[in-house]
Order: C-alpha cells, then sequence, then structure tokens
C-alpha cells in the first residue's frame, strides 16, 4: 500500500451554547476526564465561571475517523464499548446533523467534529490553543491528521492523474473552502 496524503483536518471541541457562556478553554487532563466519565459536572472542570451543570458527552460511533483522531490525540486513551455503558450521561451519535440537534437542545454538552462540521457551532480552545489551520500547521494545535488516498503499489495512469490533481495548487483552495488545511503548509508531520 502507498500512501497519498492530500489534505489536513482538524478535530474541534463543540459545546453547547449553555456552556461557551461558561467556558472558552479547556485542558487535555480536563477532556480526558469527561470522556473517561471521571468528570460528570462543568463545576469541576478548570475554568468553569458557572454553577453547577452535569455534564452531557456526545461521542461518536465506533469506526469513526473522526472518533479515531480525537481519542488518539485528544484523550490518547480509546473507549472501550464497557467504559462508555459505565456511564450515564454519555449518548452516542451517528452524524453531525445529530451533532447539531444534541448541542442545540441539550444542556451542558460536549463533543467534538470535524472542522468542516464547525463553522456554526461553540468551539473551545484546548490547552489555550484555538483549533485554526495556522495552528495545525505550526503544531500549536494537537487535535488534527492528515487525510489520505492509498494505493496498491505506486499508482499510474487516470488513479496517478487524479491524485496528482488533488495534491496539485491549483485543488488547494477546493481543499479550504471546504474546512480542510493544506499539505503543503505542515511544519510539523504525524
Amino acid at each position: 500500500m502507498v500512501d497519498h496524503q492530500v489534505a489536513v483536518v482538524s478535530i474541534g471541541i463543540v459545546v453547547s451554547r449553555d456552556v461557551a457562556d461558561n467556558l472558552t478553554d479547556i485542558s487535555t487532563t480536563d477532556l480526558k476526564g469527561i470522556f473517561t466519565g471521571a468528570i460528570t459536572d462543568w463545576s469541576e472542570v478548570a475554568g468553569w465561571k458557572g454553577s453547577s451543570l452535569p455534564i452531557a458527552v456526545c461521542y461518536h460511533k465506533w469506526g469513526s475517523g473522526t472518533r479515531v483522531i480525537f481519542e488518539t490525540y485528544g484523550i490518547m486513551t480509546p473507549l472501550g464499548k464497557d467504559q462508555i455503558a459505565a456511564c450515564s450521561n454519555f449518548s452516542e451519535i451517528q452524524s453531525a446533523s445529530n451533532l447539531d440537534t444534541a448541542l442545540e437542545t441539550a444542556k451542558g454538552t460536549i463533543s467534538y467534529a470535524a472542522y468542516p462540521y464547525c463553522s456554526s457551532l461553540s468551539l473551545l480552545k484546548v490547552d489555550g490553543v484555538e483549533a485554526t489551520y495556522e495552528n495545525v500547521y505550526s503544531g500549536k494545535y494537537k487535535l488534527w491528521a492528515c487525510e489520505h488516498l492509498y494505493t496498491k503499489g505506486e499508482p499510474t495512469g487516470a488513479v496517478k492523474e487524479f491524485i496528482d490533481f488533488l495534491k496539485a495548487s491549483d485543488f488547494e483552495k477546493s481543499i479550504t473552502e471546504n474546512g480542510y488545511g493544506l499539505i503543503s503548509e505542515m511544519k510539523v508531520s504525524r
């Protein structure tokens, strides 16, 4: 298999409006505590300005690439099915539209989303750093991954032409317009 990196995706920490009104930044330590069930009330989170509010955790379904990126680079802990089942404040989301609904209707909600789906959502900084591509490019923001295409062996013909097209500077505007980052701008690698 030959790996062809074609774009970068950042993962944002998204919260319901009531949380965003009382918190702008979250530490990776608190993120891990929330997503492993150790922290269940917002009053336990550093920097929280509101009163006691139970945390509602929305996590992505098993096999989601966004979930894998978040667990690998956000909380550094894969969430097991038994661990999730033991947390009464956890609920699984099936799609980005389900996440939008949960953030609009439930109080105290936190989740994570691929940056292209974050434009209308309330985002928290992580360890004082915003989820911008400039911060991803420089290595300041840690929740990101490359988007890949894989081929069996070196590509030829139309497959090679297609991959070359996706990697060409002429296509970069399409990548950024769709909410992804540019491989060519990366100062760090993973």
